[in-house]
């Protein structure tokens, strides 16, 4: 939005029990964080994909793939780590 010198994410219509989008607009440590994660995925911008655990040099053993949730094991240890101990469904 050039007129609040920001990004924002548009949240599409049918993620809403209203049918109307919302926008988010990002403060820069969000902005920092999404900007790392682009070009991971053609059209997502959080992706995950299952890390080799031997044969380092050899391709991914998947391609990035979007998240199916948000309290999949990724995101309980990300939280565990940070210190946050609510789970996704209190959040």
């Amino acid at each position: 939005m050039p007129e609040l010198q920001r990004s924002v994410f548009v949240i599409p219509p049918e993620h809403y029990k209203n049918g109307r989008p919302h926008v988010q607009i990002l403060n820069d440590v969000a902005w920092s964080v999404v900007q790392e994660c682009r070009g991971m995925h053609k059209e997502f911008v959080f992706v995950w994909r299952r890390e080799r655990v031997k044969n380092f040099d050899d391709e991914p053993a998947m391609e990035y793939a979007p998240g199916g949730t948000m309290n999949n094991t990724g995101h309980q240890e990300a939280r565990g780590q940070s210190g946050c101990k609510e789970s996704a469904s209190t959040i």
